[in-house]
């Protein structure tokens, strides 16, 4: 039996190699009957919730034989977007205090993918933008004490590549080196967080500083900053 994996349309270049097809190509093989059933199918990259959902309504039987579809299920408010194909967190996992086991989840209709494909890996700029939403998503979360908003400020990022990373299932292990708690909404981390494919082979390594302020607060500052702003090229 053969563990096969069913990324997104757009990664067809990648689908190309073995034991990898496209969701059209897996539905495309249930029609013609030429899905080999003996074989394990499961979530790549690419392939979100709305996919999940309509192949559950149109083809079930197709649906209950792929695996991992748990795996993409995720919260765009916890990362402040509005569109679920910009986030690219599923649910996060505690695994202690310091501690935290994210899948990363590429959605194929995401604004990074939008004009960018090179060769059949993701991106780097996807996966900065990955531990950016989890810095976000693991603060939120497990540190703010209460409900009111607050305002992120990312100080530094430093990223470090040994690897490529394709349209298969990553895991990103978020950990926080660093913290100081000054107020409910006042907060400084320092964290480093792995992505990979499988534990012992990490592909990227980043290291980010932030901070979090009260955000009414910032946004007045922000907004006198921005109407100085046209007074730097005054000559």
């Amino acid at each position: 039996m053969k563990k096969i994996f069913v990324v997104g349309d757009l990664f067809e270049r990648f689908a190309l190699n073995s034991d990898v097809m496209t969701l059209t190509n897996f539905i495309q093989s249930h029609k013609k009957n030429q899905l080999i059933r003996e074989n394990s199918y499961w979530v790549g990259q690419g392939v979100n919730q709305d996919d999940l959902f309509n192949l559950s309504q149109s083809y079930p039987e197709l649906f209950e034989l792929l695996q991992g579809t748990s795996y993409i299920e995720k919260d765009k408010s916890l990362v402040h977007k509005q569109k679920a194909e910009n986030c690219h967190l599923g649910m996060v996992e505690q695994l202690s205090e310091q501690r935290y086991r994210i899948p990363v989840l590429i959605d194929q209709h995401c604004a990074e993918l939008s004009d960018h494909i090179t060769g059949e890996h993701i991106n780097g700029t996807i996966l900065m933008e990955a531990v950016r939403q989890a810095c976000i998503a693991v603060t939120e979360k497990y540190f703010i004490k209460d409900q009111q908003a607050v305002y992120f400020i990312l100080k530094e990022m430093k990223c470090e590549y040994t690897s490529f990373l394709f349209p298969l299932p990553i895991t990103m292990d978020y950990q926080i080196t660093q913290s100081e708690i000054k107020s409910a909404h006042q907060t400084e981390f320092e964290v480093v967080a792995q992505l990979y494919h499988v534990s012992s082979q990490p592909a990227c390594k980043i290291n980010a500083k932030f901070s979090t302020y009260e955000k009414n607060m910032m946004s007045q500052l922000e907004k006198g900053m921005a109407q100085a702003s046209p007074e730097l090229f005054i000559d």
